[in-house]
């Protein structure tokens, strides 16, 4: 039974809700006031897998909306009876016109003459909060960006690019920030002696799951507390777009480097620098999980994950600044990217089904090269010069690197059936002054701490 302390009104209901994540709102408005229901029938219905409605089940919990109940199961069944119960209402609590199509779906998974029908209402359903996830990516208005230069956006002050940002329809959230002593010690705003993130998480709770709907409601509660505290760094939740995290430090400068040659286009995206890499801003969303999969120090920061990042305007443990470098419409992730078998861009430049920053095996090259390692003759030049790219990133001269590419040729390329077609020692040349052209890592990074 409720004690009497947690019966909410209908207000207090709405005010938690605009903090929970889509699919957490969508199950609370789907469940009846005492649900049996079994996860894989909620996940039908709503249209998503067994997992999702179990993290959705535990956010309402945790949001004291739901009290979970765990009852003894049939003697031959291990897993125990997973029993939800809503927290009593004063009042009537409306649903939202968006989800009054769930009171219909609830009705029909209730109804046992109805049975048949919900496979069918589910199907519905799924399509539904699929197109209300694609309203809200569509929703922003990145026009408004790209109205100004990357200087003149740098120049603001800290409030004006957030209300900028807002205007464009990121969401954009109070972080934390570093501290710096007369001694020299760096802490981080949110008083953790041992923060492991200084100044790189947000100031405020339940960003995780947050959408632009959910965000709009909050708005000017966010831009109040950039208001009342001038210090603190802004961050976005990544919603509709993805971005490419490239830290210099630990090879990114390199990976980037690689693929920007398989997609020159990558050039004209947005971007920013960090005090220890760049920021890259794509128009495809959707991605799962991705630390390195895409090559050393590239990461992906989609909305399919907890996706965070820290903006321009914001100050980093280093006591460098984060800045924009190019301001320009976003360009997608190349379809050669994906996994082969993944699926390809459709209609709109979106990306349907599951998506991974896995790249293809050609694009990457061995750190250690295994035994019977063999450069394809049709692949040797291209090969042969992210070979050279990766020593140029590790400070080579253009004759070392020459060295390193004779040896690897020597070593590990496929034989022509015509010796005149192997690859000669002035096309090594080539490659390797080409590489040589770039700047190491370490000149990256001393250019970005001067900037």
């Amino acid at each position: 039974m409720w004690m009497l302390h947690e019966i909410l009104t209908s207000a207090e209901i709405t005010a938690i809700l605009a903090g929970l994540s889509l699919l957490a709102v969508a199950l609370y408005y789907l469940l009846p006031e005492d649900c049996w229901m079994t996860e894989k029938t909620l996940s039908q219905a709503l249209g998503t897998h067994n997992r999702a409605v179990s993290a959705a089940k535990r956010e309402l919990e945790a949001a004291g909306l739901v009290k979970i109940l765990h009852e003894q199961n049939k003697p031959n069944r291990l897993n125990p009876i997973h029993r939800i119960l809503k927290v009593p209402c004063t009042g009537l609590h409306p649903i939202p016109e968006e989800f009054l199509f769930l009171r219909d779906v609830r009705e029909k998974i209730l109804s046992p003459h109805l049975q048949e029908d919900v496979s069918e209402s589910a199907k519905e359903t799924e399509k539904e909060t699929i197109q209300q996830l694609e309203n809200f990516g569509d929703a922003l208005n990145w026009e408004i960006l790209t109205n100004f230069s990357a200087a003149e956006i740098n120049k603001m002050g800290k409030l004006q690019q957030v209300e900028l940002y807002q205007e464009v329809g990121l969401l954009v959230l109070p972080t934390n920030y570093p501290v710096f002593s007369p001694t020299g010690k760096v802490s981080c705003s949110c008083k953790d002696a041992e923060c492991p993130k200084i100044g790189k998480h947000p100031k405020v709770k339940s960003y995780k799951g947050l959408t632009p709907e959910a965000y709009s409601k909050r708005r000017g509660y966010f831009l109040d507390r950039f208001k009342k505290d001038k210090d603190l760094n802004i961050g976005f939740k990544v919603f509709g777009y993805s971005v490419l995290d490239a830290d210099y430090r630990h090879g990114g400068g390199y990976s980037l480097g690689l693929l920007r040659e398989e997609c020159p286009g990558l050039d004209e995206t947005l971007s920013a620098t960090t005090p220890g890499g760049e920021h890259l801003y794509t128009s495809t969303g959707g991605f799962g999980q991705s630390v390195g999969s895409l090559g050393k120090g590239l990461d992906i920061r989609s909305d399919k994950t907890t996706g965070f990042i820290v903006a321009p305007g914001s100050l980093h443990v280093s006591g460098g600044m984060y800045a924009w470098s190019s301001v320009s419409d976003l360009q997608p992730i190349p379809d050669e990217w994906l996994s082969p078998g993944e699926s390809k861009h459709s209609k709109g430049g979106k990306l349907a089904g599951k998506k991974t920053g896995k790249s293809l095996a050609h694009i990457k090259i061995p750190n250690r090269i295994p035994p019977g390692y063999v450069i394809p003759e049709g692949e040797r030049n291209s090969t042969l010069y992210k070979f050279a790219c990766r020593e140029r990133g590790r400070g080579a001269s253009e004759q070392h690197i020459y060295d390193v590419l004779a040896t690897i040729r020597d070593t590990y390329c496929q034989g022509s059936e015509n010796p005149e077609d192997d690859v000669s020692d002035a096309e090594l040349r080539s490659i390797a002054k080409s590489a040589a052209d770039y700047p190491t890592n370490a000149e990256k990074l001393t250019k970005l701490k001067a900037a």
